[in-house]
């Protein structure tokens, strides 16, 4: 295959909330969307037998989803704090549910 592929542009729009439950428990809740617009890939390709080029187009459809990403954070201190939760993909278009744990380390000097 020789080619080339346009991938096209996307956003994503990301809204946080923090409630400080005691000075080191912090609960952390997140709502995500994001939106990715087709993508097009033209070129040749060579059949089996290699002698012959063929052309090639392709058009991928567009994808959006909906997920939340709730967590809790531990601050042992002002200066280092670890943060764990999952972010939980439950709506969309062309995407796959998913659920991603995560895990952060925090520290500031």
């Amino acid at each position: 295959f020789k080619g080339v592929a346009k991938v096209g542009n996307s956003y994503t729009a990301d809204l946080g909330f923090e409630y400080s439950i005691t000075s080191n428990w912090v609960g952390v809740m997140e709502f995500v969307y994001q939106h990715g617009d087709s993508s097009l890939t033209t070129g040749t390709q060579r059949l089996e037998s290699g002698l012959v080029s063929v052309p090639f187009r392709s058009t991928s459809s567009s994808s959006e989803y909906w997920s939340v990403a709730p967590a809790l954070e531990y601050n042992f201190n002002s200066n280092v704090g670890i943060i764990a939760g999952a972010e939980i993909t439950f709506a969309g278009r062309n995407t796959c549910a998913a659920v991603i744990p995560q895990v952060a380390l925090s520290w500031f000097f």
